[in-house]
């Protein structure tokens, strides 16, 4: 979902960047430094939301989570 996500922003980023480009001030319209990072630091959200519960999942004896539901 991450990565349909990226691809569908990354493209309207690129189509509604002439209107705005009035707007970024020292940076380009196809800057493709700030697409990279700011696609790096979404998939690097995404990982973090990701491997932090699945942690804590390992953590609990599965005998004790099907007896508490």
């Amino acid at each position: 979902m991450a990565a349909v996500g990226l691809a569908l922003g990354t493209g309207v980023a690129l189509l509604t960047s002439r209107g705005l480009s009035g707007l970024q001030f020292g940076v380009s319209t196809y800057d493709p430094i700030t697409l990279v990072s700011t696609a790096s630091l979404l998939i690097a959200v995404v990982d973090v939301a990701i491997v932090v519960p699945a942690f804590r999942a390992t953590r609990v004896d599965p005998r004790t989570a099907l007896r508490e539901e």
